[in-house]
């Protein structure tokens, strides 16, 4: 009884009043998955379908298509993301190779 009495008074209370106080998170932290934009508000992919290959649990669909007129480009036409599934691994980041994609550091 003594030493819980000690570690008692000695430590602080771990709790946090969730809504008020959030947490601080470490630098390493992986939480949603985001697809970026530039700042004129157009999206960075190119539609080249590494990051739905990478992806071990088929998380991410992408729809891509040519630009018109221009046969070598490409652009995602439709960016799908069920997050339901997702293992918040980060191979789909590391595989993109205009770092379209990324992790923020959203929890909730």
């Amino acid at each position: 009884m003594k030493i819980t009495l000690m570690h008692l008074l000695k430590y602080k209370p771990a709790t946090l009043q969730y809504p008020h106080e959030m947490r601080t998170l470490p630098n390493n932290y992986r939480g949603m998955l985001a697809l970026l934009r530039y700042d004129d508000d157009t999206e960075k992919c190119v539609g080249c379908d590494l990051c739905e290959a990478a992806c071990p649990s088929r998380v991410i669909r992408v729809v891509s298509a040519e630009v018109p007129g221009e046969p070598t480009k490409r652009y995602s036409k439709e960016y799908y993301m069920d997050m339901t599934r997702c293992l918040f691994c980060g191979m789909c980041v590391d595989t993109c190779p205009v770092d379209a994609l990324g992790m923020t550091r959203g929890f909730e």
